[in-house]
């Protein structure tokens, strides 16, 4: 099997900068896909071009995958409408009249209980805590990463401690595909035993309440 070394962290690394640098993430992915088809290819950028094309179309053909992604599509469509609308914003002005929101410790305590009670679906979490969060800190002169760390943290970890979402169903597929007996039960009794994403949750609320 041939291996390529240090040149396998290339894609990656154009990808991560481009996107940095142009705020475009789909442009970036694929060039950085492009990058990783032409280096397998003898750095020919034509024939990197067609597998690269045709990677993402193969995509498509797994009906999961497809799924995923018109439904992330569609969430994303519904968060720019809400801002489009106004409805951000109107969220922001009714919380910031009722006085819940009055420095960066009560934003932070809002997104996280928002991240706590949407569970149902990660990427749904980090899409409505970013719509949200980043008014509302850019008003505090909060850092925006700490608004990245806050939804990145509060989406999977709080998805993988609910057994009655997608997360619960894809644990619950893995162990009856090991043949383990009351699989759903078993992923259920595990929810105590998650020691990282109960970390992780309690870590994030430590840090908002002590403002580090």
């Amino acid at each position: 099997m041939e291996t390529y070394g240090w040149i396998s962290i290339l894609p990656p690394l154009l990808a991560i900068i481009l996107a940095i640098k142009t705020k475009q993430v789909y442009p970036s992915l694929f060039l950085g896909i492009w990058l990783g088809w032409t280096a397998m290819h003898r750095w020919n950028p034509l024939t990197g071009l067609r597998y690269a094309l045709e990677a993402v179309i193969d995509i498509f053909k797994d009906s999961g995958n497809t799924k995923v992604i018109i439904f992330s599509m569609m969430v994303g469509a519904l968060i720019i409408l809400m801002q489009h609308s106004g409805g951000v914003q109107g969220f922001i002005h009714w919380v910031s009249k009722k006085g819940l929101v009055k420095n960066r410790k009560n934003a932070g305590l809002m997104l996280w209980v928002i991240g706590v009670l949407i569970f149902i679906e990660s990427n749904l979490i980090n899409l409505v805590i970013g719509a949200i969060g980043r008014p509302i800190f850019d008003k505090f002169k909060a850092p925006r990463e700490k608004l990245a760390y806050l939804a990145h943290s509060t989406s999977a970890p709080v998805c993988v401690m609910i057994p009655f979402n997608g997360w619960g169903a894809v644990l619950t597929g893995l162990l009856v595909a090991q043949q383990v007996d009351d699989a759903f039960f078993t992923v259920l009794k595990a929810v105590t035993t998650n020691f990282y994403a109960i970390f992780t949750i309690l870590l994030v609320l430590f840090i908002i309440v002590t403002r580090r």
